[in-house]
Order: structure tokens, then sequence, then C-alpha cells
């Protein structure tokens, strides 16, 4: 059961990055986004709210795709994992994709198109998912074990969120607190930048 449970994950950061950029995309394709300004509504409101119904989306999704497969490994394979275990992966699972829909909700407010978004966020999410593969390919060699080398793959591994679904996916974790702190890092970060550039951006 450990080794499917959050099987699916694997590729979670692409389905996020098509589903961001639709989601909040259509809003200037239909010119709600334009109406909103014009009706007085701060930007920094817009961007806020925008990004905290992106990340709600992203969750509820998230959580149908494990309840999914913990029903189907319940009824096909052994119970080799505890459930507060199970609890945890989830819970850290919850931070990767906080993660991802910050960096493509920005790239989607910053675009101003839905499909113009939609090519941006899956060109960096395979970039992402190409670097957490090369991370991993390094980590498993055994002539960089305990080294200098090993160790910064393994931040990137940690700071990148396609390592981290990796992580998740496999239900096993490097460095727990640095997993969150850098998502949360990201979150703030992006969010503010995110928030300052859509304050000077012209809508068209």
């Amino acid at each position: 059961m450990k080794r499917v449970l959050f099987l699916p994950m694997s590729v979670f950061g692409l389905v996020l990055s098509v589903m961001i950029s639709f989601l909040a995309g259509e809003d200037f394709d239909s010119g709600f986004m334009r109406n909103k300004i014009v009706a007085g509504i701060e930007r920094g409101s817009i961007y806020g709210s925008g990004m905290i119904t992106s990340t709600l989306a992203a969750v509820l999704i998230y959580t149908i795709a494990c309840l999914y497969t913990f029903a189907a490994g319940m009824m096909l394979f052994e119970q080799n994992v505890t459930f507060s275990y199970i609890l945890y992966t989830f819970a850290m699972g919850i931070c990767m994709v906080c993660s991802y829909t910050s960096l493509y909700f920005f790239v989607v407010m910053q675009s101003g198109s839905k499909v113009k978004a939609l090519v941006i966020n899956m060109i960096i999410g395979c970039i992402l998912l190409f670097l957490g593969m090369r991370d991993n390919q390094i980590m498993m060699q055994k002539d960089v074990a305990d080294s200098l080398y090993r160790t910064i793959h393994e931040i990137t591994f940690d700071i990148n969120p396609a390592g981290q679904e990796a992580q998740v996916s496999a239900m096993k974790f490097i460095n727990p607190i640095r997993f969150v702190v850098s998502d949360f890092v990201m979150i703030v970060v992006v969010g503010l930048l995110g928030k300052m550039l859509f304050d000077r951006k012209q809508l068209s």
C-alpha cells in the first residue's frame, strides 16, 4: 500500500499547471478581471482572493485524489503503513500543493491570458520535473554518498516542488523542516512579488 497510496502525486505538478491556468486565467479571457478593477476593487484584494481560491481548489483536487488511492489501497494492498504516517505525508503534500499553486498563479496573473499562462506553466512544470529527476538520479549514485555534492542536490530536491512531489509519492522525506520552510518562503515571496507586479500591470 505504501508504494501506491500517493503514487498519483508523481505528476501532480503538471496537472496543477493546467488546472490553475484555466481556473485563474478565465477571469482575464472573459473580461471579468478588468470589470473588477473598473468597479474599484483593490488589486491586492483581487490577487489575494484569487490565490486563496486557486489554492483551495488545488487542495480539494489533491484531497480527492488521495482519498481515491487510499480507498483502492485499503481494498487491494497490504496495510504496511500507519494511519498517522499517512496523515503526515498528506500534510506534507498540502504544503507542496500550496507551493506549486503560488508559482502557477503568479504566472497567470502576470501573463493575463489563459492560453499563454497554460503554455508557460506547462514549460515550468516540465523544467521542474526534469530538475527533480536529475537531482534524484545524482543522489542515487554511490560515488556521491555523504559528499557535499550530494548535500547540494538534497537541498535543491527539497526546494523544488517537483522534488517534493517525488518525496510525497515515495512517502520518504530527506529533510521535512527544510521541505516545509522552503514552501512557506516560496509562497510568501512569490505572493508579495506577484501582488506588487499586478498592482503595476496594465490591462488591455
